[in-house]
C-alpha cells in the first residue's frame, strides 16, 4: 500500500528546547499549572503553592497575595515546597511583596528548603534578603 502525499496530515509534536529544557506551551500545561491554597489563622495567612510560577501564572500568585494583604495581615507565609519552577517574574513578585510588607511593618515568610526554588535563590544571592524557613510551623512561631 502506498500513501498518497496529498492525504498526509502534518501534526505538531511538542519539542523540547535543549537550551532551557522547556517544552512548548501545550506540553507545559499538562500537570504543571500553578495551584494556590489559601488558609487564614489568627495573625497570619498561608499561601501554599504547587506547580510552576512563571510569566503565565504569576498573576494568580499576585492576586492571592493582594487579597491577603488587603485583609490587613501582618504575616504572610508563602509555602513554596511544592513549586517545581520559579522564573524571574515570580522572583520579582516575591521581592515586591517582601518590600511592601516591610514598609508597612509586616513580614513575608517563605517556606523553602531545597529544589529549584532554593537553587534560584542561591544563584541570585537573594536568600539573604528574604525570610526563609524550613516549615510553616517555623515561619509562624
Amino acid at each position: 500500500m502506498q500513501l498518497d502525499p496529498t492525504q498526509i496530515e502534518q501534526v505538531d509534536v511538542p519539542q523540547q528546547n535543549p537550551a532551557s529544557g522547556a517544552h512548548n506551551k501545550a506540553d507545559m500545561d499538562v500537570g504543571n499549572q500553578l495551584a494556590i491554597q489559601r488558609s487564614a489563622a489568627p495573625g497570619h495567612v498561608t499561601l501554599t503553592a504547587t506547580g510552576e510560577i512563571d510569566l503565565a501564572s504569576v498573576g494568580l500568585l499576585e492576586a492571592e497575595i493582594d487579597e491577603s494583604l488587603a485583609s490587613g495581615v501582618d504575616l504572610l507565609v508563602i509555602d513554596l515546597m511544592g513549586v517545581t519552577f520559579l522564573d524571574s517574574t515570580g522572583l520579582r513578585s516575591l521581592l515586591s511583596t517582601h518590600t511592601k510588607l516591610n514598609e508597612s511593618g509586616g513580614r513575608l515568610a517563605l517556606v523553602v528548603t531545597g529544589g529549584p526554588v532554593m537553587r534560584l535563590f542561591d544563584v541570585t544571592g537573594i536568600e539573604s534578603a528574604l525570610n526563609l524557613y524550613p516549615s510553616v510551623d517555623a515561619a509562624t512561631a
